[in-house]
């Protein structure tokens, strides 16, 4: 809904605006075992960097997704650019995303965090299907409830148990419309 309804409709917004609106899903498309390469992490950091206003809509449900080994070596004298101030060794490439995005400093953005209702798993019937929207076990529910707190802790602002992709999709029209109106005023005076 977001590709097919939500963003077209946003930039013809934007063109009459006479702004360009361009949307960049970092997963869209992209095999399993390139999006996870540390290559095709850094290309998606680099793109969130490279724009010059950037709007970072953000799904978050139950599952935290795969996790990205840090290489921290500091006997070779070398960190990893992802792991410099981090804690951890192992992060999720959402909070990776999350840490080089909203949650940094230097980087101009607005960032609208949507969180799913658990219970919509209720409404998935197979159990195939149900899979791709559960949680990888205790250590990811865990580490995905951590980077939920971070975001409430870092003044990301969120909105909270969304029931079905049409309510989501609403929910990001809406804040979005409303966003790029406040960036880009229309001009009556001419």
């Amino acid at each position: 809904l977001l590709a097919q309804e939500v963003f077209p409709t946003l930039r013809q917004r934007c063109i009459q605006l006479g702004v360009h609106f361009v949307e960049v899903d970092f997963g869209w498309g992209v095999p399993e075992q390139v999006a996870e390469s540390k290559s095709c992490i850094m290309t998606r950091l680099l793109e969130l960097r490279q724009n010059i206003k950037s709007y970072i809509v953000g799904l978050v449900g139950e599952r935290y997704g795969f996790t990205y080994r840090l290489d921290a070596a500091p006997s070779h004298g070398s960190l990893d650019p992802l792991f410099v101030g981090k804690r951890a060794t192992v992060l999720g490439l959402q909070e990776v995303e999350l840490d080089e995005g909203p949650l940094s400093a230097d980087i101009p953005h607005k960032a609208f965090y949507y969180f799913r209702d658990p219970r919509y798993l209720d409404m998935v019937e197979e159990q195939q299907h149900r899979r791709a929207f559960q949680s990888e076990g205790m250590l990811a529910r865990e580490r995905l409830s951590n980077m939920k707190s971070r975001m409430l802790l870092g003044n990301i602002p969120v909105r909270h148990n969304y029931s079905s992709p049409e309510e989501v999709a609403n929910l990001v029209l809406q804040d979005l419309t409303e966003q790029i109106s406040k960036d880009f005023p229309q001009d009556y005076s001419s």
